[in-house]
Parts: C-alpha cells; sequence; structure tokens
C-alpha cells in the first residue's frame, strides 16, 4: 500500500519534527511540547495545529489524518496531551499493534476483518491517493501477499513495518 506507506512517513516524521518529543525525559518536558504546540489553549492539537507541527502540512492532508488515526485514542478528532505522549514512543517511527489496530478499524468499514477493495479505495480517496482504478489495483498487489483480493490485519502490519 504505497499511499498507506508513503502517509505513515508524515506521521514517523512527526516524531522527528520534535526533536524533544522522542528525547524527552520526562511528562513534563512532553507538556510543555504540547502547550507549545496546542496554539489556541484548549488542551487539544486539533488537525490545523497538528499540521504546523508537521511543517505546515493542510489540516486535511493525508499525514495529517493518519496523525490523528493513530494517535486519538478516543476519538473526538484531536490528540489530547496524553495521546500526544505516545509521539515520544515513536523515536524509531514505528507503531504500535494498538495503533496499526486503530488504523486497520479505520480502513476496515465492514469489520470482516480485511481490506477489500472497495474499502481500500475508499481509504486513497479520503487520504487523498487515489489517482485511478490502476492506483487502487497497484496498493492491492503491494499489499495482498496471500493473493485473496483483499488486505488482512497481518498483510497490513508487514507493509507498514
Amino acid at each position: 500500500m504505497k499511499f498507506l506507506t508513503t502517509s505513515l512517513t508524515g506521521l514517523a516524521l512527526a516524531a522527528f519534527l520534535l526533536p524533544g518529543a522522542a528525547s524527552a525525559q520526562s511528562a513534563a518536558e512532553l507538556n510543555q511540547m504540547f502547550g507549545q504546540l496546542d496554539g489556541n489553549g484548549n488542551g487539544q492539537l486539533e488537525p490545523a495545529e497538528l499540521g504546523l507541527m508537521m511543517g505546515g502540512a493542510p489540516a486535511e492532508s493525508g499525514p495529517v489524518q493518519m496523525m490523528i488515526i493513530v494517535l486519538d485514542v478516543d476519538g473526538n478528532g484531536a490528540v489530547s496531551a496524553q495521546e500526544f505522549e505516545a509521539i515520544a514512543l515513536m523515536s524509531n517511527g514505528s507503531m504500535s499493534d494498538e495503533q496499526m489496530g486503530r488504523l486497520f478499524n479505520h480502513f476496515d468499514l465492514n469489520g470482516d476483518g480485511a481490506i477489500d477493495r472497495g474499502e481500500l479505495t475508499t481509504a486513497m480517496q479520503s487520504m487523498g491517493e487515489y489517482e485511478s482504478e490502476q492506483s487502487v489495483d497497484e496498493a492491492l498487489a503491494e499489499s495482498d501477499a496471500n493473493g485473496d483480493g483483499q488486505v488482512d490485519f497481518e498483510e497490513f502490519k508487514a507493509v507498514i513495518n
């Protein structure tokens, strides 16, 4: 899923765009960083603020949306200070199984445990990565290791890692 790995690159970069996040020694340091990023002071990093953190990426861009899906545990569309702490754990650019599961479940619209061609098309469209039916075919071919025409969680993890 080239679209997925491309968008996840943005998420991994977020850990490095905040040089102190990956090496923060204390919760106080992370809270200070969070406070600096929380431009409107509402206690949440909203998509526009996350975009600024990622070098000015638009709030609706794939990388910003991926970050929200992965970090937003409570599903409110923003990242709280507690959720923000996960960036420090991503210093190597990888996600936990729980984070990957949230992302996978976001794309598995019918909840059957696999991302089929239609769901992949929808995911690519929502992330601004859809170019053509051929791009969907290519993403599916790159991800579907067992050739069953869909991407299960293990195949999904293999693409991300």
